[in-house]
């Protein structure tokens, strides 16, 4: 879609009077970047996948997408706390609350850094102690290699850890365009050096971990350090007072049990198919859920940076800016939805195209994995204004009887249905379906009660 049509399609499903509003303003300028680097993002992203499947065998590919996702588990160690930072930081700069905004962050960095020593010293010995060829259920990657990847992926994502600390920030004072300028730096050096280490020969699960991670951590520095010149008034600051963090952590906890929850949901996946089926498994599932998940990309493009515009609007009791935004934001998900269901019937020959044959996705799996995006993003229109207003009670319960029953249903539809990968990915559908209901009927229940005294607020996530 032409990139000027896509841009008059947002504005037209806002209202044509959002055009003199300045959060919508800068809601849009925000989109739109972060649409033209996200494009950008996604290419390189499927050009180094392309080149990975080259440089690696099926079963190294598949070590290597489980290690990533591995990368997500350890992220989950921030308690929620990077979120609820976002949500507490957006409220105290919508009423004017500079010192308190800078406080918050300075207490953030402080504890995401007694976090990191905490990881590490749990993580290292586990590193050493397991028989990591036997706990992957993988023989073709030498004993050495497989512990060597797992500790790199264990100390780079727990520096990342920290370091991504700046994006909940950006995020607040809404420029989410400025993380994924330097998520598309990261992607675009990484795809040079994948292709470097292609034509060398030199390419290995440990090369190509340790070369991402490192990438990362020195990419997130340096946009830290360019971010904080700009805003120096929010600039943290060496601390080692906790006592006022109460608050921020209580916060991070609501966010931290929808974390754990979301990550059985949508982390495991592949880990079951390399227990339940092999890593020879992974690939297939790999490059069908990243060719669909395009979608949410956009989708989160468009609806992420609401999360902090709908913390001020909140606190200014806008309501009417919020009704009229997510009313937008259903008609866009209209057109992606319908977008999505077009690329199915494609999706095989796509994927031959792009991966050079290697790789031949199971019947159904593209229809499957177009109405878990679907649902995806449904969910997430809504979530994105309960988490803006620290509203995480309907989250927490639809994401953990989610949880529960992710798992269990999985292992039933492969071992017991032998319905291979399919299998896994309807486990994760129904598992995801309570949101779809219980997320909408919240934020409408929420929207009725707007004018009731007593308004729902960041500590009523409990």
């Amino acid at each position: 879609m032409h990139f000027r049509s896509l841009h008059s399609r947002i504005l037209s499903a806002f209202g044509s009077t959002v055009a003199t509003d300045s959060r919508t303003k800068n809601y849009l300028q925000q989109v739109k970047l972060s649409l033209v680097m996200r494009v950008l993002t996604v290419a390189a992203s499927f050009a180094t996948t392309a080149i990975l499947l080259r440089a690696m065998s099926l079963d190294q590919y598949g070590i290597w997408a489980l290690l990533i996702t591995v990368q997500t588990w350890i992220n989950l160690f921030d308690l929620g706390i990077g979120n609820g930072l976002r949500t507490r930081v957006a409220e105290s700069l919508a009423n004017g609350r500079i010192k308190e905004a800078a406080s918050n962050i300075s207490m953030a960095y402080a504890v995401f850094t007694l976090i990191f020593i905490l990881l590490m010293v749990a993580l290292i010995p586990t590193v050493i102690v397991v028989d990591w060829q036997s706990f992957l259920n993988v023989s073709t990657i030498g004993s050495s290699e497989l512990r060597g990847a797992v500790g790199a992926t264990a100390l780079l994502t727990s520096l990342i850890l920290v370091t991504n600390l700046i994006n909940p920030v950006a995020a607040a004072v809404q420029r989410n365009s400025y993380t994924a300028v330097a998520i598309f730096i990261h992607a675009a050096i990484f795809l040079v050096l994948a292709v470097l280490i292609l034509v060398t020969g030199w390419g290995s699960v440990l090369t190509f971990l340790v070369l991402r991670g490192t990438l990362n951590v020195v990419v997130n520095l340096g946009f830290t350090i360019w971010f904080y010149s700009q805003r120096r008034e929010i600039k943290p600051y060496v601390t080692t007072d906790l006592r006022g963090s109460r608050g921020l952590i209580s916060l991070g906890f609501g966010f931290f049990i929808v974390q754990i929850a979301m990550l059985v949901l949508f982390s495991t996946d592949q880990f079951l198919i390399v227990k339940l089926l092999g890593p020879e498994q992974v690939p297939q599932y790999d490059v069908v859920y990243k060719l669909f998940s395009l979608f949410v990309t956009v989708h989160l493009m468009v609806a992420g940076p609401l999360w902090s515009a709908y913390t001020e609007a909140y606190q200014k009791q806008e309501f009417n800016w919020v009704r009229r935004t997510i009313r937008g934001q259903h008609k866009f998900l209209f057109l992606l939805a319908v977008a999505s269901v077009a690329l199915v019937p494609v999706a095989r020959p796509i994927i031959a195209v792009w991966t050079g044959d290697t790789v031949e996705p199971a019947s159904g799996l593209a229809g499957l994995m177009c109405l878990f995006v679907v649902l995806t993003m449904w969910n997430n229109t809504f979530g994105a204004f309960l988490n803006g207003i620290g509203h995480l009670r309907p989250q927490i319960v639809a994401a953990t009887i989610g949880a529960f029953l992710n798992i269990p249903l999985s292992i039933f539809f492969v071992s017991t249905l032998s319905f291979g990968i399919s299998g896994i990915v309807l486990a994760t559908i129904l598992s995801i379906a309570l949101q779809s209901v219980i997320l909408p009927w919240a934020v409408f229940r929420i929207l009725r009660q707007r004018h009731e005294p007593q308004r729902i607020g960041s500590q009523d996530w409990a």
